[in-house]
C-alpha cells in the first residue's frame, strides 16, 4: 500500500515534498487530529509551511487502484476457470473442448471407431505423466535385480536401486533380451508408453506392447487380461493395424480374455476354423499342458513347439475337412449381425486425463447358439485326441455328444494326414512276444547264415564241462552240509553225441533246479497259486499298498497282474458292478444297476474315468460312450481290466 500512495502522491500537484524514513515509524500530528498515512522525518519550518496534502485525493486515488487490481484479477479468473493447485504452485490446466473424431477401418469386423475425450476430469496423475517424460530420456545400465511391489505402480514409488534396475530393464526390454522383472516392474513400462503417446510413435509403442506381452505372459499372468483391453485401445485411438505375425504367439491369451474379440479375430484368424474355435469352443487346445514346455530345457520346449504345431495345423484342418464333406452348417460361421459397444479406454491403468478417451465401436459379431458351441468343442477334443494318439500320448480328453458321422469323417482325415505312429499292443502276451522280437533285432547277430548244429552242441558241451567244474568246487567247500540225496542229480540237457544227458555228478538240487527250465516253471505257478505264503508281498500282482497278511487279502490281490488294479480298489460297490457291466457290455444289466440305485450313468462314468485318470498307471479314461447309449471299457484297456 505504501509503495500506492507513493505512486499516487508522486503524481498530484498539491504534494511538493515528501521525505520518507524507514527510522522513524511515528506519523507526524497535525492540529486537526488526522493522520495523513505517510511517515515523514522532521524537516524545518520553512519546508513544513510549503508542503500541502490532499487526503481526499490520495484515498480516490488509492480506491482507484485497487478497483484495477481486484478487476484484473477477475478476468484472470475468468480467463482460467480450469486453474488448479498442486499444494506448492499454481498450474494452468490444458484448456480442451470436447472433441470427437469418427474413422472406418478398412475390412475386418470393426466397422466404425468413434473417439471422444475424457467428459470428467481429474488430475491425480497429471505428475506421473511429467515424471514419464523425465525418465524417458534416461538410460539403463545392468545392476543388480531388486524387488519391487506397487498396487499402482509409479516412479515416486521406487528407491535408487529400484528405479536404476527399471531403466536397465527398460533397455533390455527394447533390445529384445528380456530380463527377470516383477509385475510392478512390466505394468509401469506400460504406463509410459500409454502416457506418452506424443513422444513414443504409436508404431514403435504397439511393437513394444507386443513385445512385452510376449515377454511375460506365462511369468505373469494378470498381465493378459490387462493387456488385451489396453492393446485394443491403444490401436483403436492412435488407429493402428495389430501385425499378424507378432500376434500370433499371443492370440490365444487375447481371446481368453479380451472383451471385444472381434478384434483380435480381424487381425490374427487365418481360416473359418480358427474364427470358429476362438468365438465357439468352451476348450482351447492351446491350453493343453501338450504345447506348452514341461521343463526349462531346450529339449522340452523345441517339442512343445513341434506338438504345437501339429496341434493348431490338424485341428483346424480337421474341423474344414469336415466342414467341406459334411455341410454341417454348425461348422459355418453362420450370420454376422452388427453390434455397438462403449468402452472407456485404458480402464484400469494409469492413465492421465489427456490421454483417456471414450470409444464407441461398431464391429460385426457373430450369433452362435449354445448346440454349436457344444458341437465344436467335442469336435475340438475329439481331433486333439487323434493328434495325441498320433504323438504316442495315452491320455484323452473325455468327448460326450459328438455324433458317429462326424467321428468318422474326422478319423478319414486324420487316416490321410497324421495317421498314428505306434499301434498299441492290447495284449500282455503280444507285448511280450513285441518286446522279445526287440531286443532280438538289438542284440542278435548279424550273420543271419544257416545254423551249424554240430557248432551249437560243441558249444552246450564246453559249457557243461565248466559247469561240472564249478559245481563240484562248490560241493567240496560244503562237504560238511551237503546230504548224500543232493549227490545225484538229472540235469536236462544233451551230451556231445546229442543223448539225453542223465546224470552229473557232484550237482546239488539247488543248483541243478535253475537250469531246469520246466521244474522251475511248475514251482513257480505252484508258488503263485498256494496262497500259503507268509509274505504278504509275494503274490503276481505285486506290492499294492496292503500291508495284511490275512489269506482273504491275499487271494483278493492274486491274479491281479493288471494295470487297472490300484486304482479299481479305491472304487465304491457301485462303481465296481458298474464297471463289469461296461467290460461284460451288458446293456440290461448297466441300466437295471443305475435305475436300483438311482444314480445316472453318466456320473458313476465320470468317477471311474477320474479315478483311472489319476491312477499313476492308467492316467487316462477307460469309458466311453457308445451310439447305443450305454458306456462300455476303451478297446485298448479290456485287456487290462479285471474286476
Amino acid at each position: 500500500m505504501r509503495s500506492a500512495l507513493r505512486s499516487n502522491t508522486g503524481v498530484g500537484a498539491e504534494v511538493k515534498i515528501v521525505t520518507e524514513t524507514k527510522k522513524d515509524n511515528k506519523p507526524a500530528s497535525h492540529s486537526s487530529g488526522k493522520n495523513s498515512g505517510i511517515y515523514k522525518k522532521d524537516v524545518s519550518s520553512d519546508v513544513r509551511i510549503n508542503i500541502k496534502i490532499d487526503e481526499d485525493d490520495i484515498i480516490s486515488r488509492v480506491a482507484r487502484g485497487v478497483a484495477d487490481i481486484v478487476g484484473s484479477l477477475t478476468n484472470g479468473i475468468r480467463e482460467r476457470t480450469n486453474t488448479y493447485n498442486t499444494g506448492h504452485e499454481q498450474k494452468k490446466a490444458e484448456v480442451e473442448a470436447l472433441k470427437e473424431e469418427i474413422y472406418e477401418p478398412e475390412g475386418g469386423l470393426i466397422k466404425r471407431v468413434k473417439i471422444t475425450r475424457w467428459p470428467g476430469r481429474f488430475n491425480f496423475y497429471e505428475g506421473f505423466r511429467e515424471d514419464a517424460m523425465r525418465y524417458h530420456r534416461l538410460k539403463g545400465k545392468p545392476c543388480p535385480y531388486v524387488q519391487f511391489f506397487s498396487y499402482t505402480p509409479q516412479y515416486r514409488h521406487m528407491n535408487a536401486a529400484q528405479s536404476a534396475y527399471y531403466l536397465y530393464f527398460r533397455e533390455c526390454v527394447r533390445s529384445g533380451n528380456p530380463i527377470k522383472a516383477d509385475l510392478s516392474y512390466v505394468l509401469l513400462y506400460v504406463y509410459e508408453i500409454i502416457n506418452l503417446y506424443d513422444v513414443i510413435p504409436p508404431e514403435r509403442g504397439l511393437s513394444l506392447l507386443l513385445d512385452i506381452w510376449f515377454f511375460y505372459k506365462d511369468q505373469h499372468k494378470p498381465l493378459n487380461k490387462y493387456l488385451a483391453e489396453w492393446v485394443c485401445d491403444y490401436c483403436l485411438i492412435h488407429k493402428l493395424t495389430l501385425p499378424a505375425q507378432k500376434l500370433a504367439p499371443i492370440l490365444s491369451r487375447a481371446l481368453e480374455t479380451a472383451t471385444l474379440r472381434e478384434f483380435y479375430i480381424t487381425a490374427g484368424a487365418e481360416s473359418d476354423a480358427e474364427i470358429l474355435c476362438s468365438l465357439s469352443s468352451h476348450y482351447n487346445w492351446r491350453d493343453s499342458k501338450y504345447v506348452h514346455p514341461a521343463d526349462d530345457s531346450e529339449e522340452a520346449r523345441k517339442k512343445a513347439s513341434e506338438n504345437e504345431k501339429l496341434f493348431q495345423r490338424h485341428i483346424y484342418g480337421a474341423i474344414n475337412y469336415a466342414a467341406a464333406r459334411t455341410g454341417d452348417p454348425r461348422l459355418t460361421i453362420g450370420v454376422m449381425r452388427p453390434a455397438k459397444v462403449v468402452r472407456d479406454a485404458f480402464c484400469g491403468s494409469l492413465c492421465a486425463h489427456n490421454v483417456k478417451r471414450r470409444l464407441e465401436v461398431e464391429y460385426l459379431s457373430y450369433s452362435r447358439s449354445q448346440e454349436q458351441r457344444l458341437y465344436i468343442t467335442d469336435i475340438v477334443k475329439y481331433a486333439e485326441n487323434r493328434v495325441r494318439a498320433a504323438l504316442g500320448i495315452k491320455t484323452r480328453l473325455r468327448v460326450s455328444s459328438l455324433d458317429d458321422k462326424t467321428k468318422a469323417v474326422i478319423d478319414e482325415y486324420f487316416a490321410r494326414e497324421l495317421p498314428a505312429a505306434v499301434k498299441r499292443i492290447s495284449s500282455r502276451k503280444d507285448a511280450e512276444e513285441a518286446e522279445a522280437r526287440y531286443y532280438e533285432a538289438l542284440y542278435g547277430s548279424e550273420d543271419k547264415g544257416e545254423v551249424s548244429v554240430a557248432a551249437a552242441k560243441e558249444i552246450e558241451q564246453a559249457s557243461w564241462i565248466v559247469t561240472e567244474r564249478l559245481t563240484s568246487a562248490l560241493d567240496n567247500g560244503q562237504e560238511s552240509t551237503s546230504s548224500d540225496e543232493d549227490s545225484d542229480t538229472i540235469i536236462s540237457g544233451t551230451d556231445g553225441t546229442g543223448v539225453p544227458r542223465s546224470e552229473v555228478a557232484g550237482t546239488s538240487n539247488n543248483i541243478a533246479g535253475c537250469y531246469n527250465v520246466d521244474k522251475a516253471d511248475e514251482d513257480e505257478i505252484n508258488f503263485i497259486n498256494s496262497g500259503d505264503n507268509d509274505d504278504p508281498y509275494a503274490i503276481s500282482g505285486g506290492y499294492d499298498g496292503n500291508t495284511t497278511d490275512s489269506e482273504d487279502t491275499i487271494s483278493e490281490n492274486q491274479g491281479n497282474n493288471t494295470t487297472g488294479g490300484s486304482f479299481i480298489d479305491k472304487l465304491d460297490t457301485v462303481c465296481r458292478e458298474f464297471l463289469s457291466t461296461a467290460l461284460a457290455g451288458d446293456v440290461v444289466a448297466q441300466a437295471e444297476l443305475c435305475r436300483k440305485h438311482g444314480v445316472y450313468a453318466d456320473d458313476i462314468a465320470a468317477r471311474i474315468n477320474e479315478a483311472s485318470a489319476d491312477d499313476e498307471n492308467i492316467g487316462d479314461i477307460i469309458l466311453e460312450l457308445t451310439a447305443d447309449g450305454f458306456y462300455t471299457v476303451i478297446e485298448d484297456y479290456k485287456e487290462e481290466i479285471t474286476v
